[in-house]
């Protein structure tokens, strides 16, 4: 008798400013052949969550400097005995810079995944329930591709859509497809937000942005967005690979009966 698995896909509330944390036991499961190899993607799985787990981290600090710099000028507006705080701005930017080099790192442990999965021996019965999950389940991996859409409908610039997600090795590929439209769009806030930053010496940052005339104003909440979306993709497509594991056992892991 087949058994019945319902994928619940945990929302991930990614709010700018937000110190609230939310813990996802989420590595991403494989089935080998060769349990020695399956080991091997585990723990390289492992590796690839801890990284994105610090990518957050790294980036709710640096919108806490964020808000700290905003909050400070509001207060010197009203009171101009009190002191402004633009090196929390300069702290922002160091924390995006930062993010930016972990993304590069989590790119490069994606690729290490791909690796071990490329040698891995399939297991059909694993193979084939993702692949019935990954189908029947497609409108619940949200892709950057559709938080773009948003942005480019405003700009005029035209949509391109993305395929479906299809095994494994399409889930790897998507992490790193969208992983780059993230990156581009993180360029542009430190590019904005570099520009930005001699404002704050005057007072000026935060009625620039909220006027619309900085690209950090516009960027940023768009990066955040997508931040969002990823990390929402990330655990749902995650969560049909351990969905294909318990569907599928034994398959791939007769050997933890020995």
């Amino acid at each position: 008798m087949k058994k019945k698995i319902t994928i619940t896909v945990l929302s991930f509330s990614f709010i700018l400013f937000s110190n609230s944390t939310v813990v996802h036991n989420v590595w991403c499961h494989g089935a080998c052949s060769d349990p020695n190899v399956t080991l091997e993607f585990y723990t390289q799985a492992g590796e690839v969550y801890k990284i994105l787990e610090e990518m957050k981290g790294v980036y709710r600090d640096a919108n806490m400097n964020l808000e700290d710099g905003v909050i400070a000028e509001f207060q010197h507006k009203l009171d101009k005995e009190k002191k402004l705080k633009s090196y929390k701005f300069s702290n922002t930017l160091e924390g995006y810079i930062h993010l930016r080099e972990l993304m590069e790192k989590f790119d490069l442990s994606i690729q290490k995944l791909e690796s071990i999965n490329g040698k891995c021996g399939r297991v059909k019965p694993w193979d084939d329930a993702l692949e019935a999950i990954l189908k029947n389940d497609s409108k619940a991996f949200e892709r950057i591709s559709y938080i773009g859409k948003r942005y480019s409908e405003i700009s005029g610039i035209k949509y391109q859509p993305t395929a479906p997600i299809t095994g494994l090795t399409g889930i790897l590929r998507t992490w790193r497809q969208d992983l780059k439209v993230l990156k581009n769009t993180l360029d542009e806030v430190i590019d904005g937000l570099r520009n930005a930053i001699p404002l704050a010496d005057n007072a000026d940052f935060a009625s620039v942005m909220l006027s619309g005339r900085n690209a950090f104003g516009d960027k940023n909440p768009q990066f955040t967005d997508m931040f969002s979306a990823y990390e929402r993709m990330y655990v749902s497509t995650v969560l049909a690979t351990i969905a294909a594991t318990m569907q599928a056992y034994p398959a791939g892991y007769e050997w933890l009966k020995k």
